[in-house]
């Protein structure tokens, strides 16, 4: 066999009729599967570890600069909890706003999160 899986006209158009009997689509050449060398459609791939991860191992990480606090403090585990409850209490106002009856809930649960919310402007 040359290049494609029909033995007569090297084309890869083939479609099966039986168990074991072909026929090319391009010839109209009927063969069985015994004319065939090699199974293109359970042939293995050879796949190499080494050229997958090749990307991945030869890349270097470097932080964005939007990702790099410059002169944030750290903020303290009380300021946390508080952010973290802000932050809740606001996620809570949006939930509550998707009905209409649950605006003036979603109103009140806003307004807690802007009071809990830590003061960074405090500390300077």
């Amino acid at each position: 066999m040359k290049n494609g899986p029909c033995p007569s006209c090297d084309l890869f158009a083939i479609r099966r009729v039986d168990e074991d009997e072909y026929v090319c689509d391009n010839c109209e050449d009927g063969f069985v599967e015994s004319d065939l060398d090699i199974d293109y459609t359970r042939a293995p791939v050879d796949v190499d570890p080494e050229r997958i991860h090749e990307g991945q191992t030869n890349a270097e990480y470097t932080p964005s600069p939007s990702t790099e606090p410059d002169d944030e403090p750290e903020l303290t585990p009380m300021e946390k909890s508080k952010q973290n409850l802000s932050n809740a209490c606001f996620v809570l106002g949006i939930m509550a706003c998707i009905t209409i009856i649950g605006i003036p809930l979603g109103i009140v649960f806003f307004v807690l999160a802007a009071l809990v919310a830590p003061d960074k402007q405090a500390e300077s």
